[in-house]
């Protein structure tokens, strides 16, 4: 942290911080996280290859070379009713759908922890760890968050060892096969904490369990907690036997506490936790300027106890709660020793914010709280159930064993295909399948991800909507991928994707990207560009620059060329057939070139 930490300037990304470093390759990425969007795990994907440097505008194809590139070095860990359900699937987002992993907790419990730990690669095969902990979930939310980035050498190097790190790991993310097999790694790898503090501990807990953290100080003289959400329990934990207490929180949480003996509360704006990137294609700006940017709420969450300058921090994924701070909440807390620069920085900030003026709730929102949990409660039904996709002629149908109708005597349910989303199915009690398409499903459509969206039938507080795998016995995920690529390719321009399969090998003046640069994420439907953008010599020369690397490069494009063959669109309408054309064009193309290579080139 340097100066305020929370001052705009000095915002960092945690994607950023992710990044591979100078020579440096990312090996593997485990992230864990309450809530999820798939939007959000594409611009993790773009940021950590590289090719992403204008975000979620960077250009089709380089969008699918980064999800070949990453994607399978990602794994992240979230809530199984936690995976925001899309609206849309942009002709990508299934193909992330083998790469998230759901935790269902324990009654009464949310596996809330917000971690980030990547190992990376350098020369000599040399291993390095960067270990993330904060109260950012995988989504788009631009609310006011706070980390802690731990950087670690598995070999040598400063800072200090810490096998909680290890059992953290694995114990939070038990489903990956991978972090099990770099336990010894992690236990005897060293780490270093921001320059002028030091890490102290790790403190985490299972879902379900009722150990309590151990946060404060003794004889600290001040005590700060921020956290968007608090309770009785959780304050008498962490500002307890401390004569100078603030909390900082938000409006409805200070309502719903009431006054608190002692404490200066002050509040923040909310977070906005169903925040969704904007995909549309940019407007232009009006005369008047741009929108405003609103504020951005409090989604932070710190335990600060200082006595005589001297700082004493946690910071984590814990609210200050009874179910964050004392359990059975998954969560993770690091104690840190912090500089007076920092404990003043931090009682500024919440300073700045108003003295909470804290009222009784109003009886509509009392009402509306009591019928969200009631919801949670019933939902268990949905999540604890099995269900099945299969593949029929005319269509997709969604089967379960189990008995929904207690669920659906209060509640209506509507499910759909995560790649048909115009396509929504409501479930009628009595049944046990439903038909979610219509139509028979092209392969490069199948997907195991199936949307809900549940809602009380008395309108007592808004639907839960939320996306999860379910069993699907035919589904071929090599096969769907490809189909998939193949799609985005058309969309993109097969022309511009031949040439970047030789990215790197072709002289420089014929490597110009400029065709389709720019082509927003959201601009899918965008006509292709230059069908042949090559030269059969500029292939040749770039074979004889690198015969080995070119030659790694042949089976990849023949089978992709296959798969473009097998999209192409069916009917004799003139799209059709000047796709059909196009293909011709690029495959006779690249017959052309192997054939002039020969038995050499193969």
């Amino acid at each position: 942290m340097s100066e305020d930490g929370f001052a705009g300037h000095s915002a960092f990304s945690v994607f950023e911080s992710l990044r591979p470093g100078p020579g440096e390759a990312l090996d593997r990425l485990a992230f864990a996280t309450y809530s999820l969007d798939l939007v959000s795990l594409v611009a993790l994907v773009l940021a950590l290859s590289g090719k992403g440097e204008a975000g979620l505008d960077a250009g089709k194809l380089r969008l699918l070379d980064a999800l070949e590139e990453v994607l399978p070095r990602i794994d992240v860990v979230h809530q199984k009713d936690r995976l925001k359900a899309a609206t849309r699937h942009h002709h990508i987002l299934h193909l992330l759908d083998g790469r998230v992993h759901p935790v269902r907790p324990p009654p009464g419990s949310s596996f809330h922890p917000k971690i980030a730990l990547a190992r990376y690669l350098s020369e000599g095969s040399k291993a390095a760890w960067r270990l993330w902990i904060g109260s950012r979930n995988l989504t788009a939310g631009e609310d006011r968050e706070a980390g802690l980035l731990l950087c670690g050498a598995a070999s040598g190097g400063r800072g200090s060892r810490h096998p909680e790190i290890a059992a953290m790991a694995a114990g939070l993310l038990a489903t990956l096969n991978w972090i099990e097999s770099h336990r010894s790694e992690l236990e005897a790898t060293r780490w270093s904490a921001p320059e002028g503090t030091r890490l102290r501990s790790l403190q985490w807990r299972r879902a379900g369990s009722g150990q309590a953290f151990g946060v404060g100080r003794a004889r600290a003289s001040r005590a700060l907690a921020i956290s968007p959400f608090a309770d009785n329990a959780g304050c008498a934990h962490a500002l307890a036997a401390i004569a100078d207490r603030k909390l900082l929180t938000i409006g409805p949480t200070a309502a719903k506490i009431g006054p608190l003996d002692g404490v200066d509360m002050r509040v923040a704006g909310a977070p906005d936790l169903d925040a969704a990137y904007k995909l549309e294609e940019p407007k232009e700006i009006e005369a008047d300027g741009p929108e405003p940017v609103p504020a951005a709420g409090l989604h932070a969450k710190l335990f600060l106890y200082d006595h005589g300058g001297r700082g004493r921090l946690f910071i984590g994924s814990a609210n200050c709660t009874g179910r964050g701070l004392l359990g059975p909440n998954a969560e993770v807390l690091a104690e840190l020793d912090v500089p007076a620069t920092t404990v003043a920085a931090l009682h500024d900030f919440a300073l700045c914010h108003s003295t909470a003026e804290p009222g009784p709730l109003d009886a509509l929102s009392e009402a509306a709280i009591a019928a969200e949990r009631a919801l949670d409660q019933a939902l268990a039904v949905i999540l604890d159930s099995e269900f099945t996709l299969s593949l029929e002629e005319d269509g997709v149908r969604l089967s379960t064993s189990a008995d929904l109708d207690p669920f659906l005597l209060g509640h209506d349910l509507q499910c759909w295909l995560l790649t048909r989303p115009d396509e929504r199915a409501r479930w009628p009690s009595g049944t046990s399948t439903i038909r979610l398409s219509a139509a028979a499903l092209p392969l490069r459509l199948q997907t195991v991800m199936v949307c809900f969206c549940a809602a009380p039938l008395s309108d007592a507080c808004p639907p839960r909507s939320w996306m999860q795998a379910v069993e699907f016995p035919a589904f071929d995920r090599e096969a769907r991928d490809l189909a998939a690529r193949a799609e985005f390719v058309w969309l993109a321009g097969p022309g511009a994707w031949l040439r970047g399969q030789l990215e790197g090998i072709l002289p420089p003046e014929a490597q110009s990207w400029s065709s389709f640069e720019g082509r927003g994420m959201a601009s899918l439907e965008g006509g292709a560009v230059e069908v042949l953008p090559l030269a059969l010599e500029e292939v040749l020369s770039a074979w004889a620059r690198d015969p080995d690397d070119f030659e790694r490069r042949v089976e990849p494009i023949d089978t992709m060329l296959g798969a473009l063959g097998r999209q192409l669109p069916e009917g004799d309408t003139p799209e059709a057939q000047e796709a059909l054309g196009d293909w011709r064009r690029i495959e006779a193309f690249w017959r052309t070139v192997k054939d002039s290579l020969g038995e050499a080139g193969r």
